[in-house]
């Protein structure tokens, strides 16, 4: 008989539109045998606060069995990232070939991309591998400005069609809809604008995220086909915390390889990030990062400054 292992996070749904509670999510158990595998892209930061390394964490968490492969390698520390080197296009297609040629992958997830030549490898591969369920959560890394078109046209005409499920903030929206930033309306219109764009560009399942956004409250909006579905709100937290939209996309990406209906994981993925931006932490001299691990054991506390 498999082990059951003690992992991921769970949470009760309080009334709509509102995120669970600021208590400790539960663990979940599974068994050996329902661990899914996830394939993470994502940039490689040496300091934890954003890409592999912290989707890596993640994932774990929620019990999955996490591979992944480096898209970009980023010079940072806790502060702010200071460049972006895009990985070899032809070692990124190789490496992630070699997983889906060997384990039976349950979804992956795709965040930092630095050039289109990368993005263009990645839409031959998902070719190949048609039902392979995938979020995007695009984090824009171009080496150089000029580099920046071709890599948001490589995205909309080549991976936004393929995703099921496509994880913006509103700065990323826009771009992707080419839209000038002095737009008269005001946010709400323009997410219901934006949702409509990116749907007709492919992208039909729509989570637009509110960490980044200036509002008093974290708000997700989860659109279906243009419309809107979900929404969903929590206190923002008074820190400058780094990592959070790739928490999400991370979580989100863990609740879909359990096979997780969309809404549900949305709800789950939102309860689990809301408990780690209360317990964010502080590693260095710069931001804080979201607490990803587990609770605490009872009767602690998570880390504080």
């Amino acid at each position: 008989m498999a082990p059951t292992i003690r992992t991921g996070f769970t949470g009760k749904p309080g009334r709509r539109g509102r995120i669970g509670t600021s208590s400790f999510p539960t663990l979940l158990t599974v068994t050996e045998a329902a661990i899914p595998v996830v394939l993470a892209l994502n940039a490689l930061d040496p300091a934890g606060m954003t890409g592999l390394l912290a989707d890596t964490q993640t994932l774990a968490v929620h019990g999955c069995h996490v591979t992944g492969v480096a898209t970009a390698y980023l010079e940072a520390d806790s502060e702010q990232v200071f460049e972006a080197e895009a990985a070899d296009a032809e070692q990124v297609d190789a490496r992630i070939r070699a997983i889906l040629e060997d384990m039976p992958v349950a979804a992956m997830s795709i965040a930092g991309l630095a050039r289109a030549e990368t993005v263009s490898v990645l839409a031959e591969i998902l070719s190949d591998y048609p039902d392979l369920p995938l979020v995007l959560a695009p984090v824009l890394l171009a080496e150089e400005e000029e580099h920046e078109d071709d890599l948001l046209g490589a995205l909309t005409d080549l991976l936004l069609p393929r995703s099921d499920l496509l994880i913006v903030s509103p700065f990323v929206a826009r771009h992707l809809v080419q839209e000038e930033e002095s737009a008269p309306l005001d946010l709400e219109a323009r997410l219901t604008r934006w949702s409509s764009q990116l749907a007709s560009l492919g992208a039909e399942d729509l989570l637009i995220t509110g960490e980044q956004a200036a509002t008093r409250e974290v708000i997700h909006h989860l659109y279906h086909a243009g419309k809107l579905v979900r929404r969903d709100s929590w206190p923002r937290p008074p820190e400058r915390i780094r990592g959070s939209d790739d928490l999400l996309a991370a979580a989100l990406t863990a609740q879909i390889a359990h096979g997780t209906p969309l809404e549900e994981a949305v709800y789950q993925a939102g309860h689990y990030a809301r408990y780690a931006l209360e317990a964010a932490y502080r590693p260095g001299m710069g931001a804080c990062t979201p607490w990803r691990l587990p609770a605490p054991p009872e009767g602690e506390s998570a880390p504080a400054d």
